[in-house]
């Protein structure tokens, strides 16, 4: 799958559940959805976001001053620089 960059048909469906929330039991907006997916699609994602986010680092394509969603650094390392 990864050398020829195709992703299953059967893998891209979920199961969307809906979860109450409160208020009002009749009113759609009272309830927030929730894609169950199939456990492979979920670890594939691992693997694809680990090997990319790898290649990232490895190529130093990402800039020194992103801190969003990077292990390691944070806010605080954000508010040094300015």
């Amino acid at each position: 799958m990864l050398v020829q960059g195709l992703y299953p048909e059967r893998l891209k469906f979920s199961l969307i559940k809906p979860i109450y929330k409160s208020g009002d039991k009749s009113s759609p907006s009272n309830y927030r959805p929730i894609s169950l997916l199939p456990v492979f699609s979920k670890i594939f994602e691992k693997v694809i976001h680990k090997r990319l986010f790898d290649h990232l680092n490895n190529n130093v394509i990402l800039n020194e001053h992103h801190y969003g969603f990077r292990s390691e650094v944070s806010t605080e390392n954000a508010s040094c620089y300015y």
